[in-house]
């Protein structure tokens, strides 16, 4: 109960501000749904904002999903429900930055299970399948950021004909999508996006990147491996996970109500 009169008396306000200020200078803003325990209260208050009677007919404001959240296919269909009553809003898919986080706060806290996919062929499947969701609703204006050459080669496939952008991290992904240029006809130019502030809020983002992206499973780290054959670092992620269910090759994670027990998923 304090924590939401907190949140209507502070954040609401300060985040109607920055929203109101960004409408007057027609710059985009997006509201990103991060942690997954706290995706409830941040729908609710990206409601409240979208519904409000300033920028209710503003088409710049718009929202951050994460694809490796098992319930992101619900937040699309919760926005389609949405967008019923307003003007157009754009969404950035992005796969999911906090994936350590998200396990580690779910066994602390002895969850049932766990809120994000546990394995990344699936969460790359989930990333395919709400692109193909966020296609089918005229309303929305797909942002997809992406640094994998599949999900690239995809999401140009499923777009066909249709309007949406992607986009890339200052510093990464310039030359994976220069050969995207070259190969495919009429892709969308990738966005650039940065972080912006102090330097003591920049380093644990810049820390964060490299160990997102130095991990053995990043398509970044992979393909500058000269030892991985380019027709395996863009597989099917469907091939990879029923690939690895026939050979039984799966990484075990013990739920975290198990985590003292002998039970895996």
């Amino acid at each position: 109960m304090l924590n939401q009169t907190h949140i209507k008396n502070n954040l609401t306000p300060k985040l109607d501000a920055l929203i109101e200020y960004a409408k007057d200078k027609n710059v985009d803003i997006t509201i990103d749904a991060e942690e997954q325990d706290r995706l409830d209260v941040s729908l609710e208050i990206i409601k409240k904002i979208a519904y409000s009677e300033k920028i209710k007919e503003w088409s710049g404001f718009g929202i951050a999903l994460q694809a490796y959240g098992k319930r992101s296919i619900d937040v699309i269909d919760w926005l389609d429900d949405l967008l019923k009553n307003r003007a157009p809003m754009h969404l950035r898919l992005v796969k999911g930055a906090y994936w350590d986080y998200e396990i580690k706060h779910a066994q602390v806290s002895g969850y049932e299970g766990y809120p994000v996919f546990t394995k990344k062929s699936l969460t790359d499947l989930s990333y395919l399948a709400c692109a193909k969701r966020i296609f089918e609703i005229e309303k929305i204006y797909p942002k997809f950021a992406t640094h994998n050459a599949h999900t690239i080669a995809a999401i140009y496939h499923m777009g066909y004909n249709k309007t949406y952008e992607f986009q890339r991290l200052f510093g990464m992904g310039e030359l994976l999508y220069d050969s995207a240029n070259k190969v495919c006809k009429h892709i969308p130019k990738a966005s650039i996006y940065a972080p912006i502030g102090a330097y003591k809020d920049l380093l644990p983002y810049l820390v964060r990147r490299l160990l997102e992206n130095g991990a053995n499973s990043s398509f970044i780290n992979r393909l500058l491996d000269s030892e991985v054959d380019a027709k395996k670092l863009a597989e099917n992620p469907a091939k990879v996970l029923k690939s690895k269910l026939e050979k039984n090759n799966l990484l075990k994670i013990k739920l975290p109500k198990n985590m003292f027990e002998k039970s895996y998923i």
